[in-house]
């Protein structure tokens, strides 16, 4: 027969030891549990992270549909490239404390237009 070997350790204890040790296990068990209430809490938060950015994403799919329409039943309006409004300009712009005026700009056209239509009229 084969002989087993003795493996136990014997180490004496004092009864101040073994509370020390206890509370120290205690404390060991008390923070796993509050990690895995943690772990919980944020895998909840999670899910409600993914479902908020869904129906946000649907939220603003909707209102980029509702815009599109009022924009095509506005008489005379055109849609902009909503991808040029929102990029930031290449160039940077140079600050002047002066007011440029556009000459060429479409209202300027438009009040010409008008105004020669009236320096007509008076003919």
């Amino acid at each position: 027969m084969e002989e087993k070997q003795n493996t136990e350790i014997f180490l004496p204890v004092t009864f101040k030891i073994y509370k020390e040790n206890k509370i120290n296990l205690l404390k060991i068990q008390l923070k796993t549990i509050n990690t895995e209430d943690r772990i919980k809490r944020l895998e909840k938060l999670k899910k409600l992270k993914s479902e908020q950015r869904r129906h946000l994403k649907t939220i603003i799919k909707e209102m980029k549909q509702e815009y599109s329409t009022l924009l095509k039943s506005l008489p005379g309006v055109e849609e902009t490239n909503q991808a040029e409004s929102i990029s930031p300009p290449t160039s940077p712009q140079k600050i002047s404390p002066e007011i440029e005026h556009h000459t060429d700009s479409k209202i300027d056209a438009e009040l010409n237009k008008i105004q020669e239509k009236l320096n007509n009229l008076k003919l």
